[in-house]
């Protein structure tokens, strides 16, 4: 009799799905800002970031995403121009926001195309962005590419200026994002 209800209970575990959390691996993963000036087009890559995101798997296969959360700090974009560095800095008030933040409220899931819904914090301002996603999952590890352009001003920055204004920032910037998130 035990056996039996042991049986029947792993019958009804078998494709249920189950709940995991995913932690980046920044050393694994790329994530960067890019944009326009009137003199060149720059891109400052990000050496300091974490993320996490909690999802139901079923057979090893991506059912649903509950949450995500993507912190930055924001003095690690560098542009290996210390002057365009600084202004950047002071654009963004790191401060006294020394981190740009991306959490979810929800994730619309079509096969391997998926949109991150949430509330992205840059500069002390919060606002709610939709982000395209595509995602992988192989061998216990959830691949998450993508990226996000917004302007600068729809968060109250105003774009860098160098040599009394002679030089200016665009005022879009697109966030460039490959993230490898380990099955913890």
């Amino acid at each position: 009799m035990r056996n039996l209800a042991v049986f029947i209970l792993f019958i009804f575990q078998v494709g249920q799905a189950t709940s995991q959390n995913f932690i980046a691996d920044a050393a694994s993963s790329k994530m960067s800002v890019s944009g326009t000036s009137s003199l060149h087009d720059w891109d400052c890559p990000a050496d300091t970031f974490t993320g996490k995101l909690n999802a139901n798997m079923e057979n090893g296969k991506l059912q649903s995403i509950t949450s995500f959360h993507f912190e930055l700090k924001a003095e690690s974009l560098k542009s290996g121009k210390s002057l365009m560095d600084k202004k950047m800095y002071n654009a963004l008030k790191t401060d006294k926001n020394p981190r740009i933040i991306f959490k979810g409220d929800e994730v619309e899931l079509n096969g391997d195309q998926v949109i991150f819904k949430g509330k992205m914090t840059i500069a002390g301002e919060t606002r709610s962005i939709e982000a395209p996603v595509k995602i992988n999952y192989k061998n216990e590890v959830l691949y998450v590419q993508g990226e996000k352009a917004f302007d600068l001003t729809s968060f109250k920055i105003d774009p860098p200026k160098a040599m009394l204004g002679t030089i200016k920032t665009g005022d879009e910037v697109v966030i460039h994002y490959n993230i490898q998130l380990n099955n913890q």
